[in-house]
């Protein structure tokens, strides 16, 4: 018991050891004989030189440290001057690299750091470290339009350009650079960025809410992508993933509203949770032969997908795969795993949907299933039939035998999409 009580406030001891204080309007914690600029500076008006002492209670302390979120959404700084003694921006241990402690700092213009600081520099008002090749802080309030990353550049750190409402294009010079987390995260206006050719990892959040982001080009050697990468990319209408990308995140694409069509590479395993999530301009996806799992929500509010198509790898479908959506058509090409399918699997299918599956696979899903469920052999790849006064006729497989061509001869093969048709008497065509 002893033990335990000893272990307990030495917890206690170290993890409350430092002291939060306010001295000149900035907020530090204290500890030992050294200061740190902590997370609680969301409110300086002006520019700021960032003093190398703080004097407390007749004790004199050299700051050294800036928290990584200590200038946070200050929007009325205008500028900083970091002092030779700050050699490092503070971060939570497991994290690979520091956040810009200036992240949605929209109206500071630049960064200047005393050229007798041994660890950090500044170059164009940009925080660098001391021999450029990490990039750590680029002002929100910038007023560039176009930005070349310095090609000794090798290591961006997290939310380094995060919230600069000028930015519209951004290139690296260097093919190698590595970046981290938040990248150009809610930048307003950015509309273009050529991605290092040799970048094997996309962050996360690395585009999230960049509104005005058009497309994307993803370097081919990109292996993973990690989660909300595109989240809220409202102008986004499409984009390539390359072949050789394995895994991405979840919410990648969540609300990209303007996106339309995607092609997913072979060598995806998987469409994670919420992947395309509130994409409502979606009406085209192509999956080829390799993901195993269609996870929960991947296309919820797909209002604008009708016709899916989920290659015979696909041998899970989650609940609320499909919530939101009016699907007509779904094809399963694979075999089920009965252990996650279940009524919610198929949210999101409209009253006449129907499902194309295996002869051995009707009846599994039938038991979850109420619509329609037919043979995957009977299905024509015929997306809708429409009359010629504009009513949407459901494609089913018997509707079609039913067709003539305009010469008055019965058809005896498939129609042809976007073909001129005559059923019941009446001009109708098949939708594309």
């Amino acid at each position: 018991m002893k033990r335990i009580i000893l272990l307990v406030l030495t917890f206690f001891c170290i993890t409350f050891r430092a002291t939060s204080v306010v001295i000149g309007g900035l907020s530090y914690s204290l500890e030992s004989d050294e200061a740190m600029l902590d997370n609680n500076n969301r409110n300086w008006d002006g520019e700021l030189v960032i003093p190398s002492e703080v004097e407390y209670e007749g004790k004199t302390y050299t700051v050294t440290k800036i928290a990584w979120l200590a200038f946070n959404h200050c929007t009325t700084l205008s500028k900083v001057t970091i002092p030779h003694t700050i050699t490092e921006i503070w971060h939570y241990a497991g994290y690979e690299a520091c956040k810009n402690p200036f992240d949605g700092c929209v109206n500071m213009e630049r960064i200047d750091v005393d050229e007798e600081n041994p660890s950090m520099c500044s170059e164009d008002g940009v925080l660098f470290s001391k021999d450029k090749t990490q990039l750590y802080a680029y002002p929100g309030g910038d007023k560039r339009e176009t930005y070349v990353v310095p090609a000794n550049v090798v290591w961006i750190g997290g939310d380094a350009f995060s919230g600069n409402p000028y930015l519209k294009n951004v290139e690296f010079a260097n093919k190698h650079t590595k970046c981290f987390f938040g990248t150009f995260a809610n930048c307003a206006n950015l509309e273009r960025v050529v991605l290092p050719e040799e970048m094997t990892h996309i962050g996360a959040a690395m585009f999230s809410y960049c509104k005005s982001l058009q497309s994307i080009v993803i370097p081919s050697g990109v292996k993973t992508m990690a989660e909300q990468i595109f989240i809220g990319c409202s102008s986004l209408t499409s984009i390539a993933l390359p072949e050789g990308l394995t895994s991405v995140g979840s919410l990648v694409f969540k609300d990209c509203s303007s996106l339309k069509t995607v092609t997913l590479p072979s060598s995806l395993r998987e469409v994670s949770h919420g992947m395309f999530g509130g994409c409502s301009s979606l009406s085209d996806i192509t999956l080829t032969e390799g993901p195993k799992t269609i996870y929960m929500s991947a296309f919820a509010n797909c209002t604008s997908l009708k016709t899916l198509d989920l290659p015979q790898s696909v041998n899970r479908i989650d609940q609320a795969a499909f919530t939101g959506c009016s699907l007509d058509t779904l094809i399963i090409r694979g075999v089920l795993d009965r252990n996650y399918l279940s009524g919610r699997s198929f949210e999101g299918m409209g009253k006449s949907s129907i499902i194309y599956a295996r002869q051995s696979e009707i009846d599994k899903i039938k038991k979850v299933y109420t619509g329609n469920v037919l043979p995957l052999d009977s299905y024509t790849g015929i997306h809708d039939v429409k009359a010629n006064d504009g009513t949407s006729l459901n494609p089913q497989p018997s509707s079609l035998s039913h067709l003539y061509d305009l010469s008055g001869r019965r058809l005896t093969s498939p129609p042809t999409r976007g073909g001129v048709y005559i059923k019941d008497g009446k001009k109708v065509i098949i939708g594309r």
